[in-house]
């Protein structure tokens, strides 16, 4: 019984080889062609996708480092000067958009700061465990560095006698 399966199953499949050799054709038709395409496009689609958000996120990225630089900057120069001068120069002190300056005083030209601003905030403040009668010891130094009007970089530090 197996053998004759066998025997049966060999018959078709030379009878189908013979049919498609008769009518074979060469090349796709225009249907598999058109899927084909459309298979290719969503797959591009998907690549394209992933590369645009990679590039979007490393733009913020940069731009987080850029905010975070400047605020940090900023906070060296508060720390660096004289005690006595730190509320009466930097209290209040602000950048607008385009006019972030380096250390020397001087704008920063590069195309990529022109979008940050920052300010600056500054108290007296009695750190924990001494009286308010005396005189505070140090000085709350709060910075703030936006980009385009949002926030991207916020940092403190005390500022001590």
């Amino acid at each position: 019984m197996l053998f004759m399966l066998i025997v049966i199953g060999r018959y078709f499949v030379a009878k189908l080889k013979i049919a498609k050799l008769k009518y074979n054709k060469s090349g796709f038709t225009l249907i598999e062609a058109m899927i084909a395409s459309v298979i290719l496009a969503a797959a591009a689609g998907a690549i394209l996708v992933s590369f645009t958000a990679g590039a979007a996120n490393e733009s913020y990225a940069q731009q987080l480092s850029l905010a975070a630089n400047l605020a940090n900057n900023m906070l060296e120069e508060i720390i660096a000067s004289e005690y006595d001068d730190v509320i009466q120069n930097y209290n209040g002190y602000s950048e607008s958009m385009g006019a972030v300056k380096d250390i020397s005083g001087n704008v920063i030209a590069s195309q990529e700061y022109t979008n940050f601003s920052r300010s600056v905030s500054c108290k007296e403040v009695y750190l924990k465990g001494q009286s308010g009668s005396s005189t505070p010891p140090a000085i709350l130094v709060e910075i703030c560095v936006k980009n385009d009007g949002k926030v991207l970089a916020e940092i403190s530090g005390l500022k001590g006698r």
